[in-house]
């Protein structure tokens, strides 16, 4: 039987980086990994057309430090930073409502016993900072991200597969599978499909792969996407596949030739 697995957590300190870097008392541990899921699906609900590729959280002291990579960097910072210090105050404003959910269903003793009041109100100061993605193309948050917005837009899921793979080989990647599953097209009983272009090598931990899953929310209800990419070694840079040469003629052989 099959076992499945996050490509990213297995491969975790080889290919893989944490995408949170603090470390918490085991009072304060299970508050602080709910506010990062939360900070999360709320940039990925409020800011999902910017096509957020990573979410580096770090934690140092009282301060929260968010590194966003994404593929449109203009509509997060805006044109003179405005968008940036909105975007924030919307994050102070989430942490504020998880803090305030927590301490009316867990009490005061939730965290740190010894505190004042006012040290266990008081939020994180937030700092926010964006990259741009270098590739965005070969990003699988990208591609999954853009068979979400066809298949929304009631494109049919073949041509929004083949459309996010031939952006994937444009960008040069080694290997690309994507999949969706649901009631496909309207279907009444739902079923699974996926294409593949390249090599996408599960088994080989040294394999750079990228890995992303999302949710298409269509009028025949949800639809699931998975993106999976073969990416080049770090440290070079993606190129186009060359397409195979065609033998010059495939005529026979004869005794003549030989002569």
């Amino acid at each position: 039987m099959g076992q499945k697995t996050n490509p990213l957590g297995l491969r975790l300190g080889i290919t893989q980086r944490h995408r949170a870097r603090w470390y918490a008392p085991p009072e304060q541990y299970s508050y602080l990994v709910l506010e990062d899921q939360r900070l999360r699906d709320y940039l990925q609900r409020t800011r999902r057309h910017c096509g957020i590729s990573e979410v580096l959280i770090e934690r140092r002291g009282n301060g929260l430090r968010l590194r966003l990579s994404a593929a449109q960097v203009r509509p997060l910072v805006g044109p003179d930073g405005g968008a940036l210090e909105r975007l924030r105050q919307e994050l102070q404003r989430e942490c504020n409502q998880v803090r305030r959910e927590l301490l009316q269903l867990k009490g005061p003793s939730f965290f740190q016993p010894g505190r004042t009041q006012h040290q266990r109100e008081r939020n994180p100061e937030i700092q926010v900072f964006v990259r741009p993605c270098p590739y965005a193309q070969a990003d699988a948050s990208y591609l999954a991200e853009f068979v979400v917005s066809e298949l929304e837009k009631r494109t049919p899921f073949r041509r929004a597969l083949r459309l996010a793979r031939d952006r994937a080989q444009q960008a040069g990647v080694r290997g690309i599978r994507l999949q969706v599953s649901g009631r496909l097209n309207g279907a009444e009983i739902a079923r699974k499909e996926w294409i593949r272009q390249g090599r996408v090598p599960l088994h080989t931990l040294s394999a750079d792969l990228d890995y992303t899953c999302k949710t298409a929310r269509t009028i025949f209800g949800l639809l699931g996407v998975k993106v999976w990419v073969f990416r080049p070694a770090p440290g070079t840079k993606p190129t186009a596949e060359r397409k195979p040469r065609r033998p010059a003629s495939r005529r026979p052989r004869s005794f003549l030739d030989l002569c």
